[in-house]
């Protein structure tokens, strides 16, 4: 636990056995599903240039990345007024070497250009995050949100990838005109099945089957591979 001003936060740590379990050879980037043709897809997770990913309604699958992140070196912080979750994914993982540091909403600490590979979270928290959008080599920011609101056109507009789950795709319409879009795409976010997500950067956009690692899946406490 470490204290930020008069609340006390967990600080979470890995094995290494769980560590070990979650590297995977793709340096700083991540593969996490294939399209339905069965073409692989990667992300980067860190890299020489700042990265912006968000995720709509696939908490599970922004939460798996941030996990190969740590595994692969990256700090990750981590914002949010959910520490129980996250607290329950510390226990999942174990170990004594750190994983992530949570913060309440609105107390991240200052974050420079100098700290190397970081991942910042913002997990559902007012505002999105839109002011500590990443903007620096080596940093990534992580957006967590339940559905694409056109209160949070900016933030979408400024991400590199975007990945929408079932639960995120409510009202399609809506979804469609705020991640802009066409219309033609209407039908595949209807058919999204649990294990999918739709994908869109800002050249392609894909429906993607979800792959996640059993010691992800376990970590993450899934009832279902």
């Amino acid at each position: 636990m470490r204290t930020v001003g008069r609340r006390m936060m967990p600080t979470f740590r890995a094995s290494d056995a769980a560590v070990a379990g979650l590297r995977i050879p793709l340096a700083s980037k991540g593969g996490f599903g294939e399209t339905t043709v069965g073409t692989p897809l990667t992300v980067h997770l860190c890299g020489p240039t700042p990265t912006r990913l968000a995720f709509v309604g696939t908490d599970s699958l922004a939460t798996a990345l941030c996990l190969r992140a740590a595994a692969t070196g990256a700090e990750v912080l981590v914002s949010t007024d959910r520490p129980v979750p996250w607290q329950v994914l510390s226990d999942q993982v174990g170990g004594r070497q750190p994983f992530a540091t949570v913060f309440p909403a609105g107390a991240l600490p200052a974050i420079t250009g100098t700290q190397g590979a970081l991942v910042t979270v913002f997990d559902h928290v007012r505002g999105n995050g839109e002011a500590h959008i990443s903007r620096s080599p080596w940093h990534t920011s992580v957006h967590v949100v339940g559905q694409a609101e056109p209160s949070a056109q900016s933030l979408f507009d400024a991400m590199d990838l975007i990945a929408v789950g079932p639960s995120g795709a409510v009202d399609v319409e809506s979804t469609l005109q705020t991640l802009r879009l066409p219309e033609a795409m209407s039908a595949a976010f209807q058919a999204l099945r649990d294990d999918e997500v739709f994908v869109a950067t800002r050249t392609v956009a894909r429906l993607v089957r979800v792959r996640l690692t059993d010691v992800e899946w376990r970590c993450l406490g899934a009832a279902a591979r």
